[in-house]
């Protein structure tokens, strides 16, 4: 029997608690509904972007308050446990409702999901924006789901997997999400969107929706100018593209100079930020110093991965193309830019021992860099594989679905820990800046191991009587014992170190003291742990505007940061007062419970220094 008409709830939950992007996937099912005239007149649909701040309560009374027929979530790993324990409340309240998932971490596992979590009806297989419009069509006309083709639905006690659906050769297949969004595009910080969908590679850790070793499906370009267009008008300050390889295609040239003329015309995007290809260098390189150019801020991730050869074999990302990119690496680098090595820690066919050599050649060539821990990601080769790779996972995290590799044929569980607790200094250090300059220093002037030096931060901490360190320590401690690193551990170990600068100088100065070097050098480390820290962003600083600071420091610590950040000649440095001028954005003070990486547009910028006139000690 055909139904009358049909309200509809689309809810999307992102991982983010206080950063806002726009909710591409319901609005990309959104712009569907609206666009199919058989659904004209007859389907009212709700948009619903909650954040982790949300309670669940608070995301059941909003979803409850119309009285959806069909609830429809996005999954993905970061937000399935939260929207699983919510099922059970929204049945309880719209019993009669037809409550059905979608999204990259239920596709193709629809039986699973099914037996696992008992108040969903049907699982979507495959392209959200195809698969709903059909649905719907079908619950108008009185045709059962059967006739659906991409679903896994209940079916008479028992699943039912209905027709394969292909997926769409081209996104001109589906309208535009930026012309009928289903919300005001107002207050968001970052756009998403797509200008193609799928990936080429066949990556052994990655799915990418499904789409991956063939043809991409792209986006008419006059579309994707009317999209930003769009964007820039509602003053969104970020622009993220979701496309797999930004620059791997000709077309994406064009695409960054439609965000440039955007940008000069209006102001916005002033952040543009991509998935960089792994081919095509010269040409992402060419794209990335246009950006840059025209005034708009990027951040140039270098897509490495691993340096072993058999880590990368296994994976299916060889090395074709890699030379190519580390020579256009290194140029862009000579030219004064800022780029970040991406590597993953716990790849099968990479023991500890070999990550850390990796990770001491990679020091010595990046200004920075960004390790992930290997998760085993639904219908990924390594998902398949785990068997003959020897992985050995575990899913502790109470808040996200993935599971994290514990071992594997070259790392036992011990090693891993091991691994773990080197990326969390890591992050204390380098990524997040508290010792950055300090470290490639002590590198520099005493011959370190990178790797080794920051592994050595776990045990300072562990006797050190200073407050912080107590703090860390417990961090460490909870990373051990569950062999994890847990998406909070990102908030708790910035919230420890922003907290009071001053504290965090003096916990870090500790640490390199506490190591064995010569006093000259040990003195010039200890200066730069107080201009690094400087530059850490403020959580004291509320409402909005900017605070300038300065600071004097016995040597131009600004032209020593920069030598050993491109690797260029730093000698030793002789006494040069300079005072130093930095300015920091105000407001961190209200984002301090953001699971987003805030610090690059939060952490202070160099505005002057004084004396200048002797010029640069080293080579530009």
């Amino acid at each position: 029997m055909a139904m009358t008409e049909l309200n509809v709830a689309i809810i999307q939950l992102s991982g983010e608690s206080s950063i806002r992007y726009t909710p591409l996937a319901a609005m990309n099912m959104h712009a569907a509904i609206a666009a199919d005239p058989r659904l004209s007149g007859w389907v009212s649909v709700r948009v619903h972007d909650f954040l982790q701040s949300h309670t669940q309560v608070e995301m059941l009374e909003a979803i409850l308050a119309e009285g959806p027929d069909l609830v429809s979530f996005s999954c993905q790993g970061w937000n399935m446990r939260q929207l699983q324990s919510l099922f059970p409340a929204v049945r309880q309240f719209l019993p009669d409702s037809l409550l059905m998932i979608g999204g990259v971490h239920v596709s193709g596992r629809g039986r699973h999901q099914l037996a696992v979590m008992p108040d969903v009806d049907v699982v979507a297989n495959g392209e959200g924006e195809a698969i709903m419009p059909d649905l719907l069509a079908a619950l108008r006309q009185g045709l059962p789901l059967d006739t659906v083709p991409g679903l896994t639905l209940r079916r008479d006690g028992g699943v039912l997997d209905t027709a394969p659906r292909q997926l769409s050769r081209s996104l001109d297949e589906f309208p535009s999400p930026y012309a009928a969004p289903g919300l005001p595009l107002d207050g968001y910080d970052i756009a998403l969107l797509e200008t193609n969908r799928g990936c080429p590679y066949s990556c052994g850790y990655c799915f990418w929706g499904g789409r991956i070793g063939g043809k991409l499906a792209k986006r008419d370009m006059v579309r994707i100018k009317s999209d930003i267009e769009a964007i820039a008008l509602a003053k969104i300050p970020g622009l993220f593209l979701c496309d797999a390889n930004f620059g791997l295609l000709k077309e994406d040239e064009e695409v960054a100079a439609m965000v440039i003329d955007a940008f000069r015309r209006h102001g916005y995007p002033r952040e543009f930020n991509v998935n960089w290809a792994k081919n095509n260098a010269a040409r992402v390189g060419q794209i990335v110093r246009d950006i840059l150019a025209a005034g708009i801020h990027t951040v140039i991730n270098v897509p490495l991965q691993s340096n072993s050869r058999a880590a990368l074999d296994l994976a299916g990302r060889g090395v074709i193309g890699r030379e190519s990119m580390l020579a256009e690496c290194r140029a862009m680098m000579d030219e004064g830019h800022h780029l970040t090595a991406e590597l993953i820690f716990g790849l099968p066919g990479e023991s500890l021992a070999a990550f850390m050599d990796n990770y001491d050649d990679l020091y010595a060539t990046f200004p920075a860099m960004r390790i992930h821990p290997l998760w085993i990601l639904p219908n990924t080769d390594f998902d398949r594989n785990r068997v003959e790779l020897g992985i050995r996972t575990i899913s502790p995290d109470p808040l996200s679905d993935y599971e994290a590799v514990i071992a594997h044929a070259q790392m036992t569980p011990a090693e891993t820990r091991n691994g773990l607790a080197l990326l969390l200094g890591h992050s204390i250090l380098n990524l997040l800046g508290a010792g950055r300059s300090a470290l490639r220093a002590l590198v520099r002037w005493n011959g370190a191991s990178p790797a080794a030096t920051v592994a050595a931060l776990e045990g300072y901490l562990a006797t050190s009587p200073h407050p912080l360190a107590e703090e860390l320590t417990g961090l460490y401690t909870r990373l051990r014992r569950s062999c994890y690193f847990e998406r909070s551990l990102r908030d708790c170990k910035r919230e420890i170190l922003y907290r009071n600068r001053d504290d965090t100088a003096a916990l870090i100065k500790g640490f390199f003291a506490s190591l064995q070097a010569p006093a000259t050098v040990l003195d010039a480390v200890q200066t730069l742990v107080e201009f690094d820290c400087m530059l850490l962003p403020r959580s004291d600083l509320g409402g909005e505007g900017f605070a300038d600071e300065h600071r004097m420091f016995p040597f131009r610590v600004i032209d020593i940061a920069d030598c050993l950040a491109r690797q260029t000649d730093a000698p030793l440095p002789d006494e040069q007062p300079v005072e130093v001028s930095v300015r920091h954005k105000r407001g961190l003070a209200t984002l301090r419970g953001s699971n987003c990486d805030l610090t690059g547009a939060w952490n202070g910028k160099v505005v002057d220094w004084r004396p200048m006139a002797e010029g640069r000690i080293c080579a530009s």
